[in-house]
């Protein structure tokens, strides 16, 4: 066959250093790789020069040379066009042994890794077109195709297929494209009952591929069952050993094809999950490497088997203390969600130890200590006796009176009983915690069920929220249309909800100690009218076991019995590539894929549809605001409570920042508190760009189009080296504990004839009547308040340095007011935010007479497009993905145009402030809630 005979090239083994090519490799590598017309200059480049996607394109033509059109056309006049496609994938197949990964155990150099990683990424993408070109030609007919069950076949032996098996599955993609829709389910449907159906074939075809035919041909064969995939991938991984790779290298294999093969409802067997797990644990390797097999193994059990093998480690390092399996637990935890047991020995040690030390734990107020500790009687007495030795003898008190009543009394090495010890503060502290046991009545925002509480600030004059839980009526104007989402049924009837919104803000809340690196525990996604809160901790502990019989190609479908976690996981992802949504966060592009990440921990790659979509459009309101204020993004200035008081007026309650966002049930005030923050970034943003004071010019550099999915997980950003069951740093919650303190801190206060600041922050408020004044109703400015109950105001409009027009009022005569509303706040507003910017930036504040209609004929330029940076050795398949999305690129960009537009409708940002200043709580006593 004249197939053989197209080129010489020997394949290279990986043990030669620096071989000169030869004569054969260096002609076409000139003139095809990259010619002087294609780079518009007469220099010649070397190979190191080429862009990553043309470097190795010599080799990817050497390697799909058996299958280009003339070469089988020839050879199907003489046998077939069957035959002759069964050729050209076993010269094709023959030749990429010698340049990819994972035929055999060979070790690579570094440059040989380079080179084969380079030939995988542009072969994945050539493949889509080579059969699709030969079926649309003519030279082969569609029922020829059939001819590809061979390569399949022939791939059987090499220790990870992987490789060849997506080139294998593009093509098959490529070709049933091209076809039409009744002769493409035509050849499905011979290929389920006919071809794949001869028991030969079945077991000549790797167990690893039917996930990919499922999702083609769109269901598995007749005869082939869940039970014999399952005993075919133990045969192909344990028994089966071609290449005589070491036994943790076919725990490994084991664990990649296990992980796929869940997307067609093939999960495995308790009985044999345990063993599994066992035999790993036993091998003597590394405990990272064990952690891998175990994750992998792990992906495709059940989520009750997740669990209980995690617990029984948690057992193991509470008989023998192992560190590896201490590692190996908070490993699993991270990659695949699964949670510390919240009473195991593993969390409790990091606990302990967190809040024992004094730069860590050690250094926040007890109220937050406490949260931390969650009543744990034994923690909390060696964290009581600790505050006690440091004199912290009140709050020891205090931390006492929040554990369980029938905890031990007395440790050794305190006072012997019947006598006092005056010194060690005995006496003070049995009865601080005497008193304060008898006023108890649970955590902080309602009891610790979680269900006595009111939605709403521990702060009674803290910001209330314009929407109020769906289950509970109050007798404010707040309207339904907030929900807690711990079902998948309830969270893919949430996404339903927020499908096709406008804007959405986003924000994560995770577990901020014992350990550093912990996954996410709620996600928070408001609309202007919606508030879903997903409890991610719940929602990844649900069963994975519906997806037995699920269509690859539909994994949003559902069954009799509910929904499926990957399932709403995917729907939920799907709105992070809304072109139509703009998502707003703080964080920008980092914050986005970490969401991402974490909607996929846990779940098979199989079962994430679009992964791979890219993610956005995104407004980062951290860089916005930054540059607004001009100050640093990390700036005390730019955090969330001082931005919300400076722009709305409106305090945030501080008592729930930086809490335990693990602990089960969730608070009342957590959750009031994780609402607040997230939807708050709509009412500023909407107000800061209807009054002009972020033209669209600014919006656009704080703006992404699309952002390129990441696939290595979550972002380290700044984060400094990664480490399995690091605590958290010291200072993380405590800097967030004395954050309340940043008015006294920033602005100071003002003593008699300072002057007042350009960027000193103001509110307008109303004055209340009271019997001995005679100016309710007045507008004031507020420019200092919260000290002994006393506020300082100068009339609305009033020069804030003229010291003749401050006055002092009781701040409970000020009642909250709109500031927007009025012409000379929003002046000084703009002023102090021109004065705060560098010189080379000042003037880019538009005037507040700039109307909404002229901004929606304003011809903005394209926005640009940041495209993650990528490894080189997968260059090629970014520069193939952007290729492939640039026709649609145009639109987002125009959909991102109008929607950063439509920020600027003053009429809908009335509307949204009008509302969220009708529900505020005045300074009056607090009228309490009626639930229903």
């Amino acid at each position: 066959m004249a197939v053989g005979k197209s080129c010489q090239l020997q394949p290279w083994t990986g043990n030669e250093r620096s071989k000169p090519r030869s004569d054969e490799l260096n002609k076409p590598f000139k003139t095809e790789a990259l010619s002087d017309t294609e780079t518009g200059s007469n220099s010649k480049h070397s190979e190191d020069e080429l862009p990553a996607h043309r470097e190795y394109r010599v080799y990817v033509d050497h390697v799909l040379h058996p299958l280009k059109p003339e070469l089988l056309q020839a050879a199907a006049s003489g046998s077939g066009g069957r035959r002759a496609l069964e050729r050209g994938l076993s010269m094709f197949l023959s030749r990429l042994r010698g340049y990819v990964t994972g035929c055999d155990d060979r070790k690579l150099s570094r440059a040989g890794v380079r080179r084969a990683r380079g030939i995988e990424s542009q072969l994945s993408t050539l493949s889509n077109s080579l059969l699709a070109k030969l079926v649309r030609d003519g030279t082969l007919a569609p029922e020829e195709l059939h001819g590809i069950w061979y390569g399949f076949a022939e791939m059987r032996g090499w220790r990870d297929c992987r490789v060849p098996q997506d080139c294998m599955l593009q093509m098959l993609s490529g070709g049933l494209a091209v076809m039409s829709e009744g002769v493409a389910a035509s050849w499905c449907e011979h290929a389920l009952t006919q071809e794949l159906a001869r028991p030969e074939l079945q077991q000549a075809i790797s167990v690893a591929a039917w996930p990919g035919l499922c999702q083609i041909l769109g269901r598995l064969p007749d005869h082939v069952s869940a039970t014999e995939l399952r005993e075919a991938l133990w045969q192909q991984c344990f028994v089966e050993n071609p290449t005589r790779a070491p036994d943790h290298r076919n725990y490994r294999r084991f664990a990649l094809m296990a992980a796929q093969m869940v997307a067609i409802g093939i999960e495995l067997e308790s009985n044999q999950a345990e063993l599994l797990v066992q035999q790993v644990l036993n091998l003597d390797r590394p405990w990272r490497e064990r952690r891998d097999m175990l994750s992998g193994i792990l992906s495709a059990a059940s989520v009750e088997d997740r669990r209980r093998v995690v617990w029984r480690l948690d057992q193991r390092f509470e008989a023998h203390a192992d560190i590896d399996d201490f590692e190996i637990v908070c490993g699993i935890a991270e990659h695949i969600g699964v949670e510390i047991p919240r009473d195991g020995a593993i969390r409790r040690c990091a606990l302990r130890r967190w809040a024992l030390d004094p730069k860590r734990g050690g250094a926040l107020p007890v109220a937050r200590l406490m949260d931390f500790v969650d009543a744990d009687a034994t923690i909390g007495e060696d964290v009581a006796t600790s505050l006690r030795q440091r004199g912290r003898i009140a709050d020891a008190a205090v931390l006492l009176s929040r554990l369980p009543v029938g905890h031990q009394e007395r440790r050794e090495g305190d006072a012997v009983a019947g006598h006092v010890d005056l010194a060690s503060g005995d006496v003070e502290l049995a009865r601080l915690r005497e008193l304060l046991a008898q006023s108890d009545d649970g955590a902080e925002g309602g009891r610790a069920d979680g269900d006595g509480g009111v939605f709403g600030p521990v702060d009674s004059s803290s910001f209330l929220m314009p929407l109020c839980r769906d289950d509970e009526e109050t007798d404010v104007d707040q309207k339904a249309g907030v929900a807690l989402v711990m079902t998948a049924e309830a969270a893919m009837a949430a996404a339903e909800r927020l499908q096709g919104a406008p804007f959405l803000a986003v924000q994560m809340f995770r577990e901020e100690a014992p350990f550093w690196h912990s996954p996410s525990s709620l996600l928070v996604l408001c609309t202007e009218e919606r508030v879903e809160l997903f409890d991610l901790t719940l929602l990844r502990a649900e069963s994975s076991t519906k997806t037995a019989g699920l269509p690859a190609l539909d994994p949003a479908a559902h069954l009799a019995d509910g929904f499926t976690w990957p399932a709403v996981a995917a729907r939920l992802r799907a709105l992070l590539s809304a072109s139509r949504t703009l998502k707003i966060l703080a964080g920008g592009e980092e914050e986005l894929h970490d969401v991402a990440y974490e909607l996929g921990l846990g779940i098979a790659s199989t079962l994430k549809p679009g992964e791979l979509d890219a993610l956005g459009p995104l407004l980062d309101t951290r860089t916005l605001l930054a540059q607004l204020q001009g100050c640093g993004a990390e700036d005390p200035l730019n955090a969330w409570p001082e931005v919300v008081k400076r722009f709305l007026g409106l305090h945030l309650c501080p008592e729930e920042a930086g809490s335990n966002w693990s602990r089960r049930p969730l608070r009342a005030s957590q959750l009031h508190h994780a609402t607040a923050e997230t939807w708050t970034q709509l009412p500023v943003l909407r107000a800061a760009c209807a009054h002009g004071l972020v033209p669209p010019s600014i919006l656009q550099q704080h703006t992404c189009v699309q952002s390129k999915a990441r696939l290595f997980g979550r972002s380290r950003i700044n984060a400094g080296k990664h480490v399995i069951g690091q605590l958290a740093p010291p200072g993380r919650l405590a800097a967030q504990a004395t954050g309340d303190a940043g008015d006294v801190q920033t602005h100071g206060c003002l003593s008699s004839g300072s002057a007042v600041p350009n960027g000193w922050p103001t509110r307008v408020a109303r004055l209340h009547q009271d019997r001995s004044c005679e100016d309710a109703g007045v507008l004031v400015e507020v420019i200092e308040e919260g000290f002994g109950n006393l506020s300082t105001v100068v009339p609305l409009g009033a020069d804030l340095g003229d010291e003749s027009l401050r006055r002092r009022v009781f701040i409970s005569r000020l009642w909250p007011c709109n500031s927007w509303e009025h012409h000379a706040w929003r002046e000084r507003l703009r002023a102090s935010l021109q004065a705060s910017l560098p010189a080379d930036e000042q003037g880019f504040v538009s005037s507040s007479h700039s109307s909404s209609d002229a901004i929606g004929t304003e011809t903005l330029p394209a926005f640009a497009v940041r495209l993650s940076v990528q490894p080189a050795a997968s260059a090629a398949r970014v520069m193939a993905t952007v290729k492939q999305h640039s026709e649609s690129l145009a639109e987002r960009e125009a959909a991102c145009h109008a929607l950063c537009v439509s920020l600027h409708d003053r009429v809908a940002a009335a509307r949204l402030l009008q509302a969220t200043f009708a529900v505020q709580p005045t300074p009056a006593p607090a009228r309490a809630s009626k639930k229903k």
